[in-house]
């Protein structure tokens, strides 16, 4: 059984997200009222689904679970940076393949979010405010090496931003 964590969602967006998920075998999903609700079990959620207003509130929580969060938008064009949004405005086409993507991921390494060590190394360099030069340098490898570490970086976070990327390494202990 994959179960699906839904987080203070109205009755009406808990329905709709329901009769999507039907489409996917063997996955159950459970309402909550808040996140307190969930703190302390044992974490067997596949997926979060959870209001960008709690999603804020609880960013310790969310953000290095990121790859398995969607956030729900209440407001026309607002989403959650890093974090896969869904909102009123978005087509049915976009919602299924944000679903796809948590649902159906591959588990290889490139998938799961976690850094490598050189990774977190470009990492912490990035977020010190060093130029690719300088971070190239530093490491010893080629400037153009560094670039790729941080598009992999990116890519496995799904943080495009340097502000971004220094509140995720904050959050997870890398500064």
């Amino acid at each position: 059984m994959r179960k699906i964590a839904l987080i203070d969602v109205s009755s009406l967006e808990s329905l709709a997200i329901r009769s999507i998920l039907e489409g996917y075998p063997g996955v159950h999903a459970r309402n909550f009222v808040s996140l307190d609700e969930i703190r302390g079990t044992d974490d067997s959620f596949e997926c979060f689904i959870a209001s960008v207003e709690e999603l804020l509130r609880n960013l310790d929580f969310f953000l290095p679970r990121r790859n398995r969060v969607v956030a729900i938008s209440r407001e026309t064009g607002h989403s959650a940076s890093g974090f896969a949004t869904i909102g009123k405005d978005t087509d049915l086409t976009e919602i299924l393949t944000v679903f796809d993507r948590i649902l159906n991921k591959n588990n290889g390494n490139d998938e799961n979010g976690e850094l490598t060590a050189r990774e977190t190394e470009v990492l912490k360099e990035l977020v010190s405010g060093l130029t690719v030069k300088e971070i190239a340098d530093r490491l010893c490898i080629s400037p153009s090496t560094v670039i790729t570490h941080r598009k992999n970086i990116s890519s496995k976070l799904g943080i495009r931003s340097i502000s971004g990327l220094s509140l995720y390494a904050l959050m997870n202990g890398i500064i």
